[in-house]
């Protein structure tokens, strides 16, 4: 457990970075802090309701074995929706084909 904190702590500097840098290269027309609040809308949100969540799993299994379970779900769910928002992006927006 002593290390949670610094994990958790390594993961949100990342996020911070990386947002930085998504809002900047995906929405360049787009106001930065509408983007930005609409980016940090679901994190907050997860935040807020994944201790509900873990203690209502708990409740119904007693263990928190269903609860890793759904983490380790929504962390494969979590690339793959950048991946097809990425497709979705490139079939959107072709890029027009550079003269050499």
């Amino acid at each position: 457990m002593g290390g949670d904190h610094r994990f958790y702590g390594l993961l949100g500097g990342s996020l911070i970075i990386v947002k930085g840098i998504v809002i900047i290269d995906y929405f360049p027309d787009q106001p930065y802090g509408r983007v930005n609040a609409l980016l940090t809308a679901p994190y907050n949100l997860a935040q807020a309701v994944a201790p509900l969540v873990g203690a209502a799993l708990w409740l119904l299994g007693s263990s928190y074995d269903s609860y890793l379970w759904l983490l380790f779900g929504v962390s494969l769910l979590i690339p793959l929706s950048f991946y097809l928002v990425r497709r979705r992006h490139e079939r959107d927006n072709p890029e027009p084909e550079q003269a050499v």
